[in-house]
């Protein structure tokens, strides 16, 4: 049951939400219902530990429920089946209770409907109370102004008012802005997908071509930063001075901007200065750092409280390139506890060893690394890559040579990796294989390999800084 439908939401259930499923549960429950109140309390129980292994198996949770009535895979396939079911749709009831809004939206359309005039004068100050109360601007916000603009129309026909319908002007200026927007984010994601994954597909004709026809919506903040982030992504080469200006505006106007959106814009910054990174830019090492503190400090990299493993796992790597030891220590301490629960102990481990593999004490890196179970495929690839170096640095050819084989069998095998991301690893083990051939005499040789790394930019390789670092080594032997 490790890797189950069940465990995947339970896992991602806190305390709370854990109180409210079992209480519901509870609620006229039938005889043949205690099963499933008892398996559930088990899994609340289980979470708090991060399902170990060995309790977690469907043999060892009958068992640990249901003894000494001889397990049942028919029964416990059935108990795990409905209990998932039910899982889903109190996970559905949970978002459908934080948006009052919607559901004050569905009400005052059946109000305006059955011509109930008093109740929908009533709400509709309650509704738009509401969305005065989402500060923050987007396109959600948006539409549900839209949305609320073809209410007071309809109600306005309702009336059968043999004058202009004042709303019919003010429902085409709502939407132009929300398709705006909506075509705006869009078209970034375009942009910073097509970046990210090399792709070389032709480009949809930019939002800003057809110019808004409300003067107004060119004084919106988020539509301002979608403008700048436009001209940022579109450039082939990086470029500095459009980079400040963006973090600049998406700093003043963070507080302004909904969480999901504004996580989305710090990631196309950290992808922008990922992708001048991997070709070779290094100055944009320490701005990323800088921006992935700024993050923190203000926590507009946490969603629902949580860091994303993959921004978690990015800056530990990025601090121990720049060799800020002490900070990533620090780092890793502090929010292993922010990230996912079912992260968290393989992120611990893996990136302390990454860290004591960078301060040279290989038996301690060692250690941890065989504590890794891999919960994330870019851990799997990123133990293989620092088992290499280490055997390298330790000069264990024969553990090195046979690591070597295995890991570019691997590769061919892997499939849970699009070809874009398994390319950088592929080129390090090339890279590797042609270091370790040549010998310190062939200065010429080496040079040219290095030569060839540098002008490597399309699509990255793995650890590239490293590589060019041992290359420099037996130059200077």
């Amino acid at each position: 049951m490790k890797k189950s439908k069940l465990l995947d939401i339970c896992s991602v259930l806190d305390k709370k939400e854990w109180k409210t499923f079992l209480n519901s549960l509870a609620v006229n429950a039938t005889n043949q219902e205690q099963k499933l109140i008892i398996l559930a309390k088990h899994l609340a129980k289980l979470s708090e530990q991060s399902f170990p292994a060995h309790r977690s198996t469907p043999e060892r949770i009958w068992e640990a429920l249901f003894s000494p009535v001889s397990f049942s895979y028919k029964d416990m396939s059935y108990l795990v089946s409905d209990l998932t079911k039910r899982l889903e749709i109190f996970i559905g009831q949970q978002e459908q209770a934080q948006q009052e809004l919607t559901s004050e939206l569905f009400i005052l359309e059946g109000l305006v409907k059955r011509r109930l005039d008093k109740s929908y004068q009533f709400r509709l100050a309650k509704t738009k109370k509401l969305l005065q109360q989402m500060e923050r601007e987007s396109a959600q916000k948006w539409n549900y102004e839209l949305w609320l603009a073809k209410i007071e129309s309809e109600h306005f026909t309702a009336q059968n008012n043999r004058t202009t319908n004042p709303e019919l002007q003010r429902q085409k200026n709502i939407l132009d802005r929300y398709y705006l927007c909506a075509n705006l984010e869009l078209y970034c994601g375009i942009l910073n997908e097509d970046r990210v994954l090399n792709h070389k597909t032709p480009l949809p004709d930019s939002p800003f071509t057809v110019q808004p026809e409300v003067p107004e919506l060119g004084e919106s903040p988020l539509i301002k930063i979608y403008q700048m982030l436009i001209d940022l992504l579109g450039r082939d080469e990086p470029n500095e001075a459009l980079l400040d200006n963006y973090q600049a505006a998406l700093f003043a106007t963070a507080s302004g901007i909904r969480k999901p959106e504004l996580i989305d814009l710090y990631y196309y910054a950290i992808n922008y200065c990922l992708y001048a990174i991997n070709r070779g830019y290094r100055i944009y090492a320490d701005r990323l750092l800088d921006l992935y503190q700024k993050g923190l400090d203000s926590k507009d990299l946490l969603l629902a409280g949580e860091l994303s493993p993959w921004i978690y796992k990015n800056i530990v790597k990025l601090s121990l390139g720049l060799k800020r030891f002490t900070w990533a220590e620090k780092f890793i301490l502090e929010f292993t506890d922010e990230l996912p629960v079912q992260f968290r102990e393989d992120a611990l481990h893996f990136n302390l060893s990454d860290l004591y593999y960078h301060r040279q004490e290989y038996d301690k890196a060692l250690e941890l690394l065989s504590r890794v179970e891999f919960s994330d495929v870019f851990y799997k690839h990123g133990a293989k890559v620092m088992l290499l170096k280490i055997f390298i640095e330790r000069n264990e050819s024969e553990a090195y040579h046979s690591l070597l084989t295995s890991y570019k069998i691997l590769l061919i095998r892997e499939k849970k990796l699009t070809k874009n991301k398994i390319k950088p690893y592929q080129k390090f083990v090339n890279y590797v294989a042609k270091l370790t051939k040549i010998q310190t005499y062939d200065k010429e040789r080496l040079r040219k390999l290095s030569t060839s790394l540098k002008q490597d930019i399309q699509g990255g390789v793995s650890d590239r800084s490293w590589l060019l670092n041992q290359i420099e080594k037996k130059i200077m032997q």
